[in-house]
């Protein structure tokens, strides 16, 4: 997922939040742009850790050894509705080792000025299918909490884990969390003594 500043795209959201609540956080790593005329660096995101929850490892893409950040706090990170802008066609060629299509010096200078001429904090994606250039501009901005609240549903929970000490354990202790969100902070209780 490309990290845009501060924001997901609406359609990466549910992933972002999984890697918040289950994968130990958001991993911002640097990308250097090479070729095709334009330099640079933007950010790319990954999960901080793997599944069976060791640190994730350094991306072959990344420019460092380590990512910019974490982000683990899901009011961190806003998550936006893009809106489509403008879509043209773009001329590809042959990448020089023969490996890889690129867009053509003239392609690639449309898609900048198409981007400036949309305005600050636009970005463009591409469209395999159709090799189209696509222009974005962010529409409704939420934070990924809120947007969490809103499409996903939770539960009360009771009582907590050992991780934390005697007072999260007690019963009275409440908190919500999604059905699918694993923690060290929650446990299971057994209902009768074995």
């Amino acid at each position: 997922m490309e990290y845009k500043g501060s924001f997901l795209n609406i359609v990466d959201a549910k992933k972002g939040w999984d890697w918040i609540t289950n994968r130990g956080g958001i991993a911002i790593w640097e990308v250097q742009l090479i070729g095709g005329g334009s330099g640079g660096v933007r950010s790319y995101m990954s999960p901080a850790c793997q599944l069976d929850g060791s640190p994730m490892t350094k991306p072959h893409w990344s420019v460092g050894n380590k990512p910019r950040e974490i982000v683990t706090a899901p009011h961190e990170i806003s998550v936006v509705e893009p809106k489509e802008v403008k879509r043209f066609h773009v001329a590809l060629q042959m990448g020089r080792q023969g490996l890889q299509m690129k867009c053509t010096d003239a392609s690639t200078r449309k898609i900048r000025d198409a981007v400036e001429k949309a305005g600050e904090g636009a970005w463009y994606e591409f469209d395999y299918s159709t090799q189209d250039a696509v222009i974005y501009v962010a529409g409704e901005e939420i934070s990924l909490k809120d947007w969490a609240d809103r499409m996903i549903p939770t539960r009360v929970l009771h009582g907590g884990s050992w991780l934390y000490g005697p007072t999260f354990l007690r019963l009275a202790l409440r908190t919500a969390a999604a059905p699918n969100v694993r923690t060290g902070i929650l446990s299971f209780r057994a209902v009768r003594g074995v």
